[in-house]
């Protein structure tokens, strides 16, 4: 399974770049959005084999049409029912991933509610939930994430080296940076379109966001370094500029260099 990440903190722009990556697209890119790959996924599932799954999901998948509307958290549950398996192979690779998210949220110094950090950790399985689905199904194409296992990580400063699977780890990351004052201003401004803020600030107060966003920022360049010591190439992309069709085009050319190494 190959797999970039788009990562960044939440309010930067990261959903815009990929809707830009995406219609820029050339039909011989070799990659895809994971919403993409879960809906080519389940073309192949067949109904008979989800026997395990409970019969008011099921009627909504097929109601909607599988996967062509978003439902989180189900792919460990169709995995489950296709293997009738409570422990995965595949989970077990991601163990050490796992263990260092649970020490960094039980450690992170965020004006946030213990509610708020359970929100944070089913957050991040969600992301590995993704993970697992593509190497459970050996999906061949490179998944583009702007939701992955890294993208949601609090302490990968807490990783033992000796403990990574090599195999788990992204072919690329694309690292979107912003400046702090910046970030906080769109998140307060989205806050005022919509009345809700994004996972990590939900449940604060609005004083609150431009402490918790320059923590957020010190824990992503942290990330950042681990990745890099890691060996996993980065392309660290201003989002707070315009996002012209020459910044595009060398997105574009990073995804090529890096789609398909690893599969």
């Amino acid at each position: 399974m190959n797999y970039i990440e788009m990562i960044g903190p939440q309010g930067a722009g990261k959903t815009t770049l990929m809707k830009k990556l995406v219609q820029h697209r050339d039909i011989d890119s070799g990659w895809c959005t994971s919403d993409e790959a879960i809906i080519e996924i389940a073309g192949r599932v067949r109904w008979r084999d989800l026997n395990h799954l409970d019969q008011r999901l099921l009627w909504l998948l097929r109601k909607a049409d599988l996967f062509e509307l978003k439902i989180n958290g189900l792919s460990y549950k169709l995995v489950q029912s296709l293997r009738d398996e409570e422990d995965l192979d595949v989970k077990r690779k991601y163990e050490y991933l796992i263990a260092a998210q649970i020490k960094a949220l039980a450690e992170l110094e965020l004006n946030i509610s213990p509610v708020n950090l359970f929100y944070l950790m089913t957050w991040h399985y969600k992301a590995l939930d993704r993970a697992f689905l593509l190497e459970e199904f050996n999906f061949p194409k490179t998944v583009v994430m702007d939701e992955g296992p890294f993208k949601t990580h609090y302490g990968l400063r807490y990783i033992d080296p000796e403990k990574v699977v090599k195999e788990t780890l992204p072919a690329a990351v694309i690292y979107g940076t912003i400046d702090k004052q910046k970030n906080v201003e769109r998140i307060m401004k989205r806050y005022e379109a919509t009345g809700s803020f994004s996972r990590i600030h939900n449940r604060i107060n609005r004083d609150g966001v431009p402490e918790v966003t320059g923590k957020v920022h010190e824990i992503l360049n942290e990330n950042i370094k681990v990745i890099r010591k890691l060996g996993v190439p980065v392309m660290e992309l201003d989002l707070g500029g315009a996002l012209d069709g020459d910044v595009i085009e060398d997105v574009v050319e990073f995804l090529k260099k890096y789609s398909g190494k690893g599969a």
